[in-house]
């Protein structure tokens, strides 16, 4: 007596099982994405203060070449709203039929939307440290905006204003600006040197 073949066939699965496992990826994005985004965020801010920190100090190095260079100029591009110091650039002085012209040593370095310059002045008293660096410049794009800066003397100290209080500015997320940022990446300058030193939480 012949029995009857039983195909085997493979078990789905079910629509409560497939519920279940997109539950739990659910949750499980939702815990880690804040890290991700806060990461993410930290890795721009590095980037960032990277970027200030090498412009400051191309513009020590500039000392050893010219006694007194111009001074680094930190520029607002928030307009009429609140501050967004988020460019800086160095100048240099070049002789032309005129005399001594100031021309600027790099690009203008723009930082993304997303990190600034901390207006606070606790966090970055360098910005109105040295007074006497202080205006408005037009610039391409932007139309005329307010700058500050420092002036350094030879061998890249700073100005006798500023000292071991006032040295330093530190950049924030552009959301977060204020001093309970756990987020942030400060550049001090040394006054004596002009060697810049960074510090991360």
């Amino acid at each position: 007596m012949n029995r009857p073949n039983r195909t085997s066939r493979s078990r789905g699965f079910s629509l409560v099982e497939l519920l279940t496992v997109l539950v739990i990826l659910g949750i499980l994005a939702a815990v880690s994405l804040p890290s991700l985004v806060h990461a993410a965020k930290g890795s721009a801010l590095t980037v960032a203060g990277q970027g200030i920190s090498s412009q400051v100090s191309l513009a020590v190095q500039e000392t050893g070449a010219k006694s007194w260079p111009p001074p680094p100029k930190v520029y607002n591009l928030g307009g009429g709203g609140q501050p967004q110091w988020r460019a800086i650039q160095v100048w240099r002085l070049e002789r032309d039929t005129e005399g001594l012209t100031p021309r600027p040593m790099d690009k203008l370095h723009v930082l993304p939307d997303s990190i600034c310059i901390s207006h606070d002045t606790t966090l970055s008293p360098l910005l109105d440290a040295d007074a006497d660096v202080a205006g408005t410049a037009q610039l391409p794009g932007y139309g005329a905006v307010a700058y500050q800066g420092f002036k350094l003397h030879p061998q890249g100290r700073l100005s006798p204003v500023i000292d071991d209080t006032n040295n330093y500015l530190t950049l924030v997320p552009s959301q977060g600006t204020s001093g309970d940022s756990e987020n942030y990446y400060t550049v001090q300058v040394d006054r004596l040197t002009g060697r810049v030193a960074v510090y991360r939480p």
